[in-house]
């Protein structure tokens, strides 16, 4: 752990991304990760041109009356040779500490240079957790059963769990990982790594840092604004930065 004021270098996850943090000065106003908010981030590489945007992840998270909330996600992705994919979720999860879906669906389409879908890329499919189980089915109504035993996330909900997760204590939380909304990771491990004073060109940001290792994904690190707001996210040769 430090406390002194640490330049970005001195982190591997963010070393291929700090020209995209020249400008950034952290979000403008504080949000209630209780409540409902908005947060857009854009989707960067993090080899050859690291100024280059890919995509953009849109999240809405609202309250419900029962005490559990949902998450909605707008994913675009830029493609090679000027086609793209949109995808759109709606999840609804329990509030707790990995913000666990109960039930999902997405749809996923594919466009053309001109932005027109191409022909026979729709995809819908749903998925519901059950007890010991979560049952996928696609939108031909073909369903999918995997058992699961303990706790269990999605990579889209943990962007809102790791804003209310413990600031203090390193014991990891272990669970299975729903890669995006239907890809089974086994075996994630999730714990704090960090508290730094990162030195930005638009001043110091005090953050909080968390990784996640595990079964078939890329270690990722959330990097989380001491108001418990998610800053950026880094794995691999992927980066999602908040548009702040």
């Amino acid at each position: 752990m430090t406390a002194d004021v640490t330049s970005l270098s001195d982190h591997y996850s963010t070393h291929s991304i700090m020209h995209l943090l020249k400008d950034f000065a952290g979000p403008s106003t504080t949000l209630d990760m209780q409540g409902q908010w908005t947060a857009n981030y854009h989707i960067c590489m993090t080899a050859g041109n690291v100024q280059n945007r890919v995509g953009r992840v849109t999240l809405v998270r609202t309250p419900n009356e029962s005490g559990g909330m949902s998450i909605n996600l707008s994913h675009t992705r830029r493609l090679t040779a000027g086609f793209s994919q949109v995808i759109e979720a709606h999840f609804a999860c329990e509030d707790d500490m990995l913000s666990r879906p109960i039930h999902w669906k997405y749809a996923s389409t594919f466009f053309t240079p001109e932005g027109e879908p191409v022909a026979h890329s729709n995809l819908r499919k749903s998925a519901h957790a059950r007890k010991n189980e979560i049952v996928f089915a696609d939108q031909e109504g073909r369903k999918r059963r995997t058992p699961i035993s303990g706790d269990y996330t999605c990579s889209w909900t943990l962007f809102d769990a790791v804003q209310r997760f413990p600031s203090t204590g390193d014991t990891p939380v272990s669970f299975l990982l729903i890669d995006h909304c239907d890809q089974i990771r086994p075996n994630q491990k999730f714990c704090k790594r960090e508290t730094a004073t990162i030195s930005l060109p638009a001043g110091p940001v005090r953050v909080i840092i968390y990784q996640q290792l595990g079964e078939g994904v890329l270690p990722i690190e959330y990097w989380v604004a001491e108001s418990g707001q998610l800053l950026w996210v880094v794995s691999g040769l992927e980066a999602y930065i908040l548009d702040a």
